[in-house]
């Protein structure tokens, strides 16, 4: 069959297995006309994928991915890809930059610099003023590099079981070490937002530290979740992602985040398997990857949570082995085997 229609039937055994679950709250969306752009990352087969899988299962599946003007810059495995996505249609690579580790795993740009955590790889600085060039400035070597976010002129390194590490990043391009924060467990990534940073922690789930001394962040909170995955922050929300033998995901209210309150908690098979989550003030965006009831499901599902005690899944596409989802400019990118653009402004 040509390739069209072979997506055709791909696409009606996806939505007849949604309706041989039943889910009252699913209102289907027109995938079809929703994949705007879609570009194949790797040739590799899938042994190999799900070998890759099972290491980013055991350290956090980080978002690898961020959006700044007109470009998308991508970690895939030990590359930095960047693209020109001002045509949604025609995704164009325009440089790639080794960056020989394990893994490269978390993105900040600041400045005109990109900070790259890179697992055993450390963490790597470069200069993308120049986009089509960019040009590694400098290492800075750590156990290990996971997650990174920055407050202010201090950068916060999420270093696996080395905790939770704090650089001044005054001078642009380089930071120098102030202290190094152990938690509960290894810490797999952290996300800041106002004066507090929400640290993920493996196998036991979300500490939450007060920054008004960023030199000295001591925790306020704490919110169990020990099998989480992912976070992201969509308003005065705190959405916490799980792999159980389903999908969890708890909706926390954080308008006092020293105060989290857990709104509620959905469990679903539609996202067993997760992968990574994204956020607007009003939808979530959840990559999963699993065997539900002998069918591979691979997909991106759309979740509205305009009234979050009951959060409602309004959309879904089928994707081919999705790891990662970042949002903006009317669009969610999903990366893993490919790089698919697909336009979420049905939902905006």
């Amino acid at each position: 069959l040509p390739a069209r229609e072979l997506r055709q039937a791909a696409l009606q055994d996806f939505w007849s297995n949604l309706e041989r679950f039943r889910l009252p709250y699913f209102t289907p969306w027109n995938a079809q006309t929703a994949i705007c752009g879609r570009m194949k990352l790797s040739t590799l087969p899938f042994a190999v994928a799900a070998g890759r899988d099972r290491f980013w299962e055991a350290v956090g599946s980080f978002k690898g991915a961020i959006l700044a003007g007109d470009e998308l810059y991508l970690t895939f495995r030990d590359l930095l890809k960047i693209f020109d996505i001002r045509q949604c249609a025609n995704l164009l690579p325009i440089a790639e930059l080794s960056l020989p580790s394990d893994s490269a795993n978390d993105l900040l740009l600041r400045n005109n610099i990109l900070y790259v955590s890179a697992g055993t790889g450390g963490l790597r600085i470069i200069d993308v003023r120049e986009p089509r060039n960019p040009t590694e400035v400098r290492k800075v070597d750590v156990v290990y590099a996971a997650g990174i976010d920055t407050y202010r002129s201090f950068l916060y390194l999420a270093g696996w079981k080395d905790g939770l590490r704090i650089y001044d990043a005054a001078e642009n391009g380089r930071p120098e070490p102030l202290d190094r924060i152990s938690l509960d467990g290894p810490v797999k990534d952290v996300v800041v937002r106002g004066d507090y940073a929400f640290a993920v922690i493996d196998g036991v789930g979300v500490s939450i530290l007060d920054l008004s001394n960023p030199r000295k962040p001591f925790v306020a909170a704490k919110y169990p979740a020990p099998n989480v995955v992912r976070i992201a922050l969509a308003g005065n929300l705190l959405a916490v992602l799980e792999a159980d033998r389903t999908g969890i995901l708890h909706l926390v209210d954080i308008v006092n985040p020293a105060k989290p309150s857990r709104v509620t908690t959905m469990r679903s098979r539609e996202f067993s398997g997760p992968r990574d989550i994204a956020a607007t003030r009003t939808h979530l965006y959840i990559v999963s990857s699993a065997d539900r009831g002998g069918y591979a499901h691979s997909d991106l599902k759309v979740l509205q949570i305009t009234d979050p005690k009951n959060p409602r899944i309004v959309g879904a596409v089928a994707l081919s082995s999705p790891e990662t989802v970042t949002v903006g400019r009317g669009f969610a990118y999903v990366s893993g085997m490919e790089l698919v653009t697909v336009d979420i402004t049905a939902f905006q």
